[in-house]
Order: C-alpha cells, then sequence, then structure tokens
C-alpha cells in the first residue's frame, strides 16, 4: 500500500492544470466569495497549477498574469460567431498538458464545453450549478418550470420569457452531456437533476460551498464598543440585513418579515450593503433603520457579533454566502422555506416565515448553538475543498493520500 500511495504521489507531483472559467462582471457576488475561498483552499495543493480564465473582459486582446502562483488569462469581449472565437482563444492562450480540468461557473455553458472537447479531447469539464437561469422567470418555483417544460404550464410568460426558458434547457440539457461531472450546491439542485433531467448519478455531485472560519467571540465589555462605534443604541434587539436588494432576493418581502417579528421588543434593524431599502418600504414604515454600506471583513465580523436575528427573504438560492455567515456566527434567521434555502435552514436553526408560533428573544437564543453546528456541519472551506480535490484527483483516478 505504501508503495502505491509512493507511485500515486509521484504521478500525481507530474501536476494537474485547473481552469475556473468566470465571466467578467464589474458588482461583486456570490461567486466572487467562491472564487477567493476556493482559490485559497487549492493554494495548498503544490500539484495542482491554478488558472482563471475571465471571459469578455474589458481588454484588445488576451493576455495573462501570475498572482500568488496562479495564472489569470483574460479573453476580450466577443463580437461574432462566439464558438469559433472562442476556439481560438483557448488555442492562443491555454497549452495543452496531460491533465487538465475547465471548471465552468457560468451559463450558457454549450459554448465552452463544445470548443474545449474539440481542442483538448482528453481535458475532464465540471460544471458548477451557481444558478438556473429559470429561476428567476418562475420566482423559484421550480414546480412551474417543470410544468411548462412538460407542457403543462398556464401560457403566462411572455414570448420573450418563453423563448428565453427553453434555450436556457436546451442549453443545459446538451452541456450536461458533454460534461464529465455535474456540481450541485444543493441538494434542491441535486434532486431536480436526478429526478428530471435524468443525469446519471454517477455524472453529479453535490458540494454545498464554504467559507473560512473567521469568527471569534468578542469580550462582553466590546459589544457596547460595537454598537457606539456603528451608532446603534444600547436597548433593543438587533436584526440584520445583508446582500443586495432585488425582487429576487426578497426585497419587497422586508416589510412582512419585520411585522412577523413585531412581537419582539423593541428593535433596530440594521442594513449591510449599499442599496437603497426606502424604494421597497412602504412611507409610513415606523422602526429605525440604520444603513451601513459596505463594510470590511473585520466591520462585518463586528456587526455579526452584536446581531441577535437575521433577516432572509430570499425567495430562491443555491447555496448563499450570506446565510453561510450567519449560520458561522450562530445567528439564526427568518426565511421562507423555498427552493434551495429549505436545505441550508430549517426549523432547528432558524425560523421560519410559514410558522405561526411568536418568535421571543429565548426561542432566538436557543437556536444559536444549533446555527453554528450546522455551518461546522457543511459549510467550512475545509469541507469545501477537501470535497473538490477528492472529485478532481478522482477523475484522473489519483488517491488523495494526504
Amino acid at each position: 500500500m505504501e508503495l502505491i500511495c509512493a507511485m500515486e504521489e509521484k504521478d500525481k507531483l507530474a501536476g494537474i492544470d485547473v481552469y475556473l472559467l468566470e465571466v467578467y462582471q464589474n458588482r461583486y457576488t456570490g461567486f466572487d466569495t467562491f472564487r477567493n475561498e476556493f482559490l485559497e483552499g487549492m493554494l495548498q495543493y503544490k500539484e495542482l497549477n491554478l488558472h482563471v480564465v475571465v471571459e469578455e473582459y474589458p481588454t484588445d486582446s488576451i493576455y495573462a498574469e501570475v498572482k500568488r502562483n496562479i495564472t489569470y488569462i483574460y479573453f476580450p469581449k466577443i463580437n461574432g460567431n462566439k464558438f469559433m472565437t472562442l476556439e481560438s482563444f483557448f488555442r492562443l492562450a491555454i497549452k495543452k498538458t496531460a491533465r487538465m480540468v475547465f471548471m465552468s461557473n457560468f451559463c450558457p455553458i454549450i459554448f465552452n464545453v463544445k470548443a474545449i472537447k474539440k481542442i483538448f479531447p482528453n481535458a475532464k469539464v465540471l460544471h458548477v450549478i451557481h444558478d438556473f437561469p429559470w429561476l428567476s422567470t418562475f420566482k423559484g418555483d421550480e414546480t412551474a418550470y417543470v410544468n411548462f417544460i412538460l407542457g403543462n404550464g398556464n401560457g403566462e410568460l411572455t414570448v420573450q420569457d418563453d423563448k428565453f426558458v427553453r434555450y436556457c434547457t436546451y442549453d443545459l440539457l446538451e452541456s450536461f452531456e458533454l460534461m464529465d461531472r455535474i456540481v450541485c450546491l444543493c441538494k434542491s439542485t441535486y434532486k431536480i437533476l436526478l429526478d428530471f433531467y435524468n443525469i446519471s448519478i454517477e455524472k453529479v455531485c453535490l458540494i454545498p460551498n464554504g467559507i473560512a472560519d473567521y469568527m471569534t467571540p468578542f469580550q462582553s465589555d466590546e459589544f457596547l464598543r460595537i454598537r457606539k462605534k456603528f451608532g446603534v443604541p444600547n436597548d433593543g434587539i438587533i436584526v440584520l440585513l445583508s446582500g443586495r436588494l432585488t425582487y429576487s432576493k426578497g426585497a419587497d418581502r422586508i416589510y412582512e418579515y419585520l411585522s412577523r417579528i413585531s412581537r419582539l421588543k423593541k428593535f433596530y434593524l440594521m442594513y449591510m450593503g449599499q442599496d437603497d431599502m426606502n424604494e421597497w418600504l412602504p412611507s409610513n414604515y415606523s422602526f429605525p433603520i440604520i444603513p451601513l454600506g459596505f463594510l470590511n471583513l473585520q466591520e462585518k465580523h463586528e456587526i455579526y457579533s452584536i446581531t441577535d436575528l437575521g433577516l432572509f427573504p430570499s425567495r430562491f438560492e443555491q447555496c448563499s454566502y450570506v446565510g453561510i455567515e450567519y449560520l458561522m456566527h450562530g445567528i439564526p434567521v427568518l426565511f421562507t422555506p423555498s427552493y434551495g434555502i429549505r436545505d441550508m435552514f430549517d426549523c432547528h436553526n432558524a425560523f421560519s416565515l410559514n410558522d405561526t408560533n411568536p418568535i421571543t428573544l429565548k426561542a432566538v437564543i436557543d437556536k444559536r448553538e444549533i446555527a453554528r453546528e450546522s455551518y461546522l456541519k457543511n459549510y467550512t472551506r475545509k469541507r469545501m475543498v477537501d470535497k473538490y480535490t477528492s472529485l478532481i484527483f478522482k477523475m484522473f483516478a489519483i488517491n488523495k493520500c494526504n
């Protein structure tokens, strides 16, 4: 066994080239967090040669740079035949090696996977489902989507949405057929791949997002300092809303959520984000709002440390990093058990909007430890990276000996 392991170690040192495929965007999203956590965790494996390919970057030509032993390759925006141009870009910028893994992280997928399979026939391709494009169209209702595809829909989609959903489904099915592996971030997605898309169970993997644990308990005398720093009065319960304010994130439901916690003592709503919450609230709201804007990691940690209850009004998610941060800090949230969200929160670590039982401070405190345990069991960076590396090594029939 030791000899076999030693031979495998020598084999691994030949290197596996990992290419993370993404598309350029000028705003921060959950994918940026995924990329940072994924790469930071992967850097410990010297046998992995890490690359990031950024498509549609605002540049006139292909160029590359190396940062912290990671090679970043930038493709300019494509005008014209996307498949032929991508094929040309891949040929020019990427050297064929014995072991190559391409990780697709956005839709549509088909242009990338066809170009890769043509140029690098021995390469492995896996797709990470960070989102389904049709989820927004159906407001997170997968049953409505399934009925539509099966021809049982109610015909309420616009012509444009109809074409969009059909194209998305075609792209997904054709791409999944060519993929070596498909990574799901939540059980809801894993189930729909197996039960509706009929993807082989050998091809599908469940790997939830993970984040490094930066939660360190503050001393009790620090809480007053933190409240003062962010302008939060010393009395009352602190409720936190974090992230972008959009319809899919449930921004229009904030007032409904706050009405649900009205039996709590006096509370203060803090908003950690850069949008205008007033656009989503009735003009006669009476509760105090403390806007925090964009915070750095240390400031976020301070805010989480004084938060009693989180709001999580999203209509659907795959595996929310905001949700993971709540759990990491042992903060129960108020949520609706919809697509993906029901896989992260339940009655043990959070409060369902559908539950009519009153939310009390005691109930909040009782769920804190369970929330923290949910993070440690499911959403650490180590757990995520261990699963990805095991998957990559397995695709090349290499065992992880360490």
